[in-house]
């Protein structure tokens, strides 16, 4: 009798210790799902050699909203650039020392590089070589401003309203090389610094060729594809998922 007591009380110690591993396997497994689908809304834009070469998180209205992009050049005589927007500042050639208008801030660019400026925010630009260096100002406005350097001014979008992470990427690719784009909300923008590349939107049939000095907008994620017979370098910069709003509490 006490040996089939001692059975039982064994049976019923293991079928617990079965029955308690599956509910915390089970809780885990339903943890790890709702952490996937977190972390899926706020990966990093960049797969692959692509990188976030500056990122920023920016407060976005309801819109409308258009990308713009001008071209400064150092030493050119203009002082102090306003920047009326959300603004990524890349450095295209040659060496650029940066200085906000507090002159607290100093960067110095390099070609491939870049920062980010914040909106309502001055800056200054310096050739730190004996080269010619140029700076590109891509900027996320409320509206698109066209200058005597502006190169390119785009279409208004909506729907991106939120606390978002707004991050500039780059990426060089080979002949025959693919990268791929994500897309969360709003308007992609692509700029092809050198090469050419061929972007398709996924589901589409045709690709849209854009040779070296192309601006192209998207609205969906999209496949990436060096076209040329030599390396394409491209940037995009994409809006981010919403960045929940913290208790100060």
């Amino acid at each position: 009798m006490k040996n089939e007591q001692r059975w039982n009380r064994r049976r019923f110690l293991s079928v617990s210790c079965i029955a308690i591993a599956g509910l915390i396997a089970s809780a885990s497994a339903e943890s790890g799902l709702t952490q996937q689908l977190v972390d899926s809304q706020h990966q990093s834009p960049a797969s692959g050699h692509m990188q976030v070469i500056a990122q920023q998180v920016v407060h976005l209205g309801e819109g409308p909203y258009s990308w713009t992009a001008v071209e400064q050049e150092p030493g050119s005589g203009v002082g102090s650039h306003h920047v009326s927007g959300h603004a990524f500042l890349v450095a295209s050639q040659g060496e650029t020392l940066v200085t906000n208008n507090s002159g607290a801030t100093e960067n110095l660019l390099a070609a491939g590089e870049a920062i980010a400026v914040r909106n309502g925010q001055s800056y200054e630009l310096q050739d730190f070589t004996n080269d010619i260096s140029r700076v590109m100002e891509i900027r996320l406005g409320s509206l698109a401003t066209d200058t005597s350097n502006t190169v390119f001014a785009g279409s208004a979008f909506e729907g991106a309203e939120g606390k978002r992470d707004l991050n500039l990427v780059r990426d060089v690719l080979h002949p025959g090389e693919t990268a791929s784009l994500p897309h969360i909300v709003g308007t992609t923008l692509v700029v092809t610094t050198s090469g050419q590349i061929a972007i398709t939107l996924n589901g589409a049939d045709e690709s849209i060729v854009a040779p070296e000095g192309s601006f192209v907008e998207i609205d969906g994620p999209a496949e990436v594809h060096a076209s040329g017979l030599s390396p394409a370098t491209f940037l995009a910069v994409v809006i981010g998922a919403a960045i929940p709003e913290t208790s100060s509490e």
